[in-house]
C-alpha cells in the first residue's frame, strides 16, 4: 500500500475533495482509504493506494507527497465514503 499525504488548509478540504473525487472517477481509480487531521499549521489529507503508479498521478495532480515507509492501521486509513446516487 502506498500513502499520499497532502497538505492543505482546513477551508480547502471540500474543494479538494470533490476534485479528488472527479479526478478518481476520470482516472477509473479506487481509492483504498481517506483519512484527513488538523493540525496547527494546517490540515493533512492521505490516501492509499494499492498500485504505486496510481498513487504517483494522484500525487502530482495534487501536490502530494508518496509515504511508502508506513504500515497504515485500519484505525489511520479508513475506506473512503460512499457518495450519494
Amino acid at each position: 500500500m502506498v500513502l499520499v499525504e497532502i497538505r492543505l488548509k482546513p477551508l480547502d478540504l471540500l474543494r479538494y475533495m470533490a476534485d479528488m473525487r472527479v479526478w478518481l472517477d476520470r482516472n477509473g481509480v479506487d481509492a483504498a482509504g481517506f483519512s484527513y487531521s488538523e493540525q496547527n499549521d494546517g490540515a493533512i489529507a492521505r490516501l492509499a493506494f494499492m498500485a504505486r503508479t496510481e498513487a504517483e498521478a494522484f500525487a502530482a495532480r495534487f501536490a502530494g507527497r508518496l509515504i511508502t515507509n508506513m504500515a497504515a492501521s485500519p484505525a489511520q486509513i479508513a475506506p473512503p465514503p460512499e457518495l450519494p446516487p
